[in-house]
């Protein structure tokens, strides 16, 4: 293929634009008081140990919803971004949401077919028989270039709860959304949430959903949607949470570099 493997590894280890398979957009704090910072970063990398992730940039970024405090903020426009910081100017939920392309990068085949070879390929992508069979023909060993897209939200709370944001349907190419507020939940609580492909629920797609505990420690579980793109998991600690989960298919572009587009989102929130 057109790039090398240790070409790669190098980019990841580079934090002037996100190269990494996986981003994250977290916040410091996500339970916030008037006048308190609200403080977003740009990671890429997959999970919530920090020590394990590299901080990000995108070039440009596009479809950005900014809330702060229930109000629209108009400020933050597309140009390259990596953080941004806000005072919590009133009661309730904030929320910061925005999509960007990577540079292509190379994947290894067990992993593009892992993302492509989903528990219903077919249903998702509304793919014919032809097409669903050629997802499993991956040489061994090859590594396949794919062209990365990304969305990212945060959702913060400053002394209150009120807000719909973690259901807003953005349209974003694949997007997170969730069903209940998790500042409104209690202790054990279920969390229903689902994953939007090109707008329409993706059945079958591995979800990844992480917990940074108050003490430090991060524990990880996935589950998998169902027929109408749900999945379901329980809020069993307090801390930061984040979900991630991602997507991919053979390019469909006449004229394109890539072998496969690459699709990821990740949606962060604070219990």
């Amino acid at each position: 293929m057109k790039f090398c493997y240790i070409f790669i590894a190098c980019l990841l280890m580079t934090a002037t634009t996100v190269y990494s398979q996986d981003c994250s957009l977290l916040a410091k704090n996500y339970k916030l008081k008037e006048g308190d910072t609200i403080s977003y970063q740009l990671y890429s990398g997959k999970g919530l140990k920090l020590e394990e992730l590299h901080v990000g940039h995108a070039d440009s970024i596009r479809n950005v919803v900014c809330i702060n405090g229930g109000k629209k903020v108009d400020s933050i426009g597309s140009a390259r971004f990596s953080s941004i910081q806000f005072t919590a100017e009133k009661h309730g939920q904030n929320f910061l949401a925005f999509e960007f392309t990577g540079e292509s990068l190379e994947v290894p085949s067990d992993e593009i077919g892992a993302l492509v070879k989903t528990k219903k390929t077919a249903a998702i992508d509304s793919a014919t028989t032809e097409e669903a069979e050629e997802t499993d023909e991956f040489a061994m060993g090859t590594e396949y270039i794919a062209a990365p897209h990304f969305s990212v939200k945060a959702l913060t709370c400053t002394e209150g709860n009120s807000g719909k944001f973690y259901e807003a349907k953005l349209n974003q190419q694949l997007e997170i959304v969730l069903s209940q507020s998790p500042y409104k939940l209690q202790y054990g609580d279920d969390l229903t949430g689902a994953v939007l492909f090109l707008g329409k629920p993706i059945a079958g797609i591995a979800v990844k959903v992480f917990v940074k505990s108050m003490g430090d420690n991060v524990y990880q579980n996935e589950y998998h949607t169902d027929d109408e793109g749900r999945f379901f998991f329980k809020l069993n600690r307090s801390g930061n949470w984040l979900i991630q989960t991602a997507y991919a298919r053979a390019s469909k572009a006449e004229k394109s570099d890539s072998d496969y587009d690459y699709w990821q989102s990740s949606f962060s929130f604070g219990f």
